[in-house]
Parts: structure tokens; sequence; C-alpha cells
């Protein structure tokens, strides 16, 4: 989620750096080798949002298998790390900033997660 503007046209990515390709329905995880992917994002039209209402930039869903936190990669033309999100699975992790201006000036990427969709765990990443 953006809470500034971001551009039409504007494109990025996030990394994270362990995910899976595939899920064993039998055990109920994921399964192989855990590799880096990347999820994309393109904004299609200008995308706007506040602090107090950002607006979506892009939804994705991770195969992970919980084993603690990641250090992803925003790259939206500068790359920027946000460590310690902690994904796992059948969480809803929310990711919340200025998308187009991290990297660029003053500006933070905080990640939310919510494992029961009812408590709240947060990171918070500041740029000088």
């Amino acid at each position: 989620q953006t809470t500034g503007t971001l551009d039409q046209g504007k494109e990025g990515s996030i990394q994270i750096p362990e995910t899976y390709t595939t899920y064993n329905v039998s055990t109920g995880a994921p399964s192989g080798t855990a590799s880096a992917q990347s999820y994309t994002y393109s904004a299609t039209s200008a995308i706007s949002g506040t602090e107090e209402a950002p607006a979506e930039v892009a939804v994705f869903y991770a195969l992970v298998d919980g084993s603690g936190t990641q250090n992803l990669t925003l790259d939206n033309g500068a790359e920027t790390s946000i460590p310690n999100v902690p994904l796992a699975p059948n969480t809803h992790v929310i990711l919340r900033g200025d998308v187009q201006n991290v990297g660029f000036t003053t500006a933070e990427i905080t990640a939310t997660a919510d494992s029961n969709w009812e408590t709240e765990a947060s990171v918070e990443i500041k740029q000088p």
C-alpha cells in the first residue's frame, strides 16, 4: 500500500529471498527448495494514498515455510531493504509506505502481519 502518490507507469518489485514453488497438500506445507522470488507491480494509472487511507499498489501470495522473518527488498528504481518481515503461512502481511519515494527521499515502509486476522505485529523501516 502506498501512503503517497505513485505516478502512472511507475514499476517496481518486491524480492523475497526464500519462497517455494510447490505445495504438498498431504503435509500442508511448501515443498522443494526455497529460492528468491520477485513480485512485480506496475501502476496502469496514478495511485494516491495517505497515512490515514493508504492505497493498494499490488497483492501477491508467497509460499513460505514460516521459519522466521525475512529481509525483503523493494526496488522502485532505488533498492531499499525491508528487514525482519514476519512471513508465515496463512498470514496476511501488509507493506505500507511511500512506495514511489522510499530510497530517494526520507520515507518509510512498515510491515504488519496478522496470522489470526485479529492481532497485529509490526516492523518499521526508516530511511535517513
